[in-house]
């Protein structure tokens, strides 16, 4: 629809359509790389922001800094006694009777019954 129609009076009288400016059509592609690649380099900061942020908060460092020793520990542990490490070993009804009792306390009921 190139034109647009009006009556006045009995009359038809035709115009164009208003034009839109085509002087940007040609270059639509480029412009739209343009947004893309600023679109992208915002991201792409706002990422870097977040990241460097991210880092500081958990003590990481940058992958362009070198890798530094961890520090020595200054304190003594002394003997570790490896029989109070181990877990206690239980038969399988008892682990069922154990689980089946903190399940009914869970939900309120007495684990007695």
């Amino acid at each position: 629809m190139t034109v647009k129609r009006c009556r006045i009076t009995g009359f038809r009288i035709e115009r164009t359509a208003a034009k839109r400016d085509r002087s940007t059509i040609g270059h639509r592609v480029e412009t739209m790389q343009v947004i893309g690649t600023f679109i992208a380099n915002a991201l792409h900061d706002s990422l870097a922001r977040v990241m460097r942020g991210f880092a500081a908060e958990h003590g990481l460092r940058p992958a362009s800094q070198p890798i530094s020793r961890p520090p020595r520990k200054v304190f003594d542990t002394g003997r570790i006694d490896h029989s109070k490490s181990q877990l206690p070993i239980i038969s399988e009804a008892e682990a069922r009777a154990v689980g089946r009792r903190k399940t009914l306390l869970h939900f309120g009921q007495d684990p007695d019954q």
